[in-house]
């Protein structure tokens, strides 16, 4: 494994990892086109759940305190919008802070990819793919946190697939990157066990069976302690309804008389709920998790029309086993990075497995970048023996 991290370090500058200057002037010209035409097209988007955020701006403004304390895994863009009320700014100065992260993620995403795949036209035409997923980049005139948590994530995955060493002062700022985007969406919690990954890369490679163990039990342990405390933050967070409800997308119940769980509910905690309904029902679970995911990976929608259920299936079910496809070739050289990429994904359809799908494919956005860059593997220009 040691020597799979060190290979990247061989290099400054090798051939087919730098970015020509027309190809950055593309990238640039080509996403401002899109998201231009997004604005033109949808204006600054302040309905549906942007609302909600809105609505929670003028609580926290009006109040000081957050209407329920769910809220501050949002407080992000809670904050933002607050400010904006507060000092009378138009809410375009929110809209063009998420335009800026998120061509930053995607010049990042381009370099990124360059590494990988030390070719530049592979690299060009992921990147593309990345610009040309209209439902992800359609998110960055919304009022909403999935611009920012998309662009964010993506910079925090590249940056330590970049990272080709250890470093006290790098930790600590990926651990302040997770927090801010822990900030951002309760699901930034889920990028937690990125860091651990790249402790074990890096410091505890060398170790013995029994302090790996141990090292990972402790952190799993404060990870599920740390949900654990989410998901009793109250408010709208009921991570049991969509069991008892049987929800398939999030906010569409399938039962009319919801199935009830005894006795955990009355200890109020949700987990333990959870966990009592899934010994209960573990046939319905597994019917439920097969339905999920069907709706997570098939991406189709039945109040989609057609040609929209055309376009998200031909656009993103090819991303999706091309991923499946690479895997063998990042076995075989490059299993950290493999690591980075390929985490979020399985993370976030295990999330989808045991709380819900969303209603417009956004946890499947969230990591779309990632398998754009575990499928274009495939197309990787192969390193020359140089030794």
């Amino acid at each position: 494994m040691s020597t799979e991290i060190s290979t990247p370090t061989r290099a400054v500058n090798p051939p087919g990892r730098t970015s020509s200057p027309a190809a950055t002037a593309g990238i640039v010209i080509g996403w401002l086109l899109v998201n231009g035409l997004f604005l033109l097209k949808n204006g600054i988007v302040t309905t549906g759940e942007a609302a909600k955020y809105i609505w929670q701006a003028q609580v926290l403004t009006g109040t000081h305190h957050f209407e329920t304390p769910n809220f501050v895994f949002y407080s992000v863009i809670i904050l933002l919008i607050s400010a904006c009320l507060k000092f009378h700014l138009s809410f375009a100065w929110i809209v063009a802070i998420q335009g800026g992260f998120a061509l930053a993620a995607t010049l990042y995403f381009h370099k990124t990819a360059l590494q990988l795949l030390r070719s530049p036209g592979a690299a060009l035409i992921a990147t593309s793919l990345l610009i040309l997923s209209f439902p992800y980049q359609a998110f960055n005139t919304f009022l909403q946190t999935e611009s920012l948590f998309q662009s964010l994530s993506l910079l925090l995955v590249c940056r330590l697939i970049r990272q080709t060493a250890w470093s006290g002062r790098f930790i600590i700022t990926l651990i302040f990157g997770l927090i801010f985007l822990s900030l951002l969406r309760p699901t930034g919690l889920l990028y937690w066990p990125l860091a651990g990954i790249y402790v074990f890369g890096f410091v505890l490679a060398k170790k013995s069976t029994a302090t790996k163990l141990i090292t990972a039990s402790v952190a799993a342990l404060v990870l599920v302690y740390v949900i654990d405390l989410a998901m009793n933050s109250g408010g709208e967070l009921d991570f049991t309804r969509p069991f008892r409800q049987e929800h398939i997308i999030c906010g569409v119940p399938t039962l009319l008389t919801p199935t009830t769980i005894t006795p955990a509910v009355s200890s109020g905690n949700q987990l333990s709920a959870l966990i009592t309904w899934l010994y209960h029902h573990p046939g319905r679970f597994f019917r439920l998790a097969g339905l999920k995911t069907l709706s997570f990976w098939g991406m189709y929608r039945s109040y989609y029309s057609l040609p929209h259920n055309l376009y998200l299936i031909a656009y993103f079910c090819p991303i999706s086993i091309l991923a499946l496809m690479a895997i063998p070739s990042w076995r075989r050289n490059g299993l950290l990075p493999f690591f980075y990429l390929a985490t979020p994904v399985l993370i976030t359809w295990l999330t989808v497995v045991f709380t819900c799908d969303d209603w417009s494919n956004r946890f499947f956005l969230s990591i779309s970048p990632f398998l754009i860059l575990l499928g274009a593997r495939i197309y990787a220009r192969k390193p020359q023996s140089s030794r």
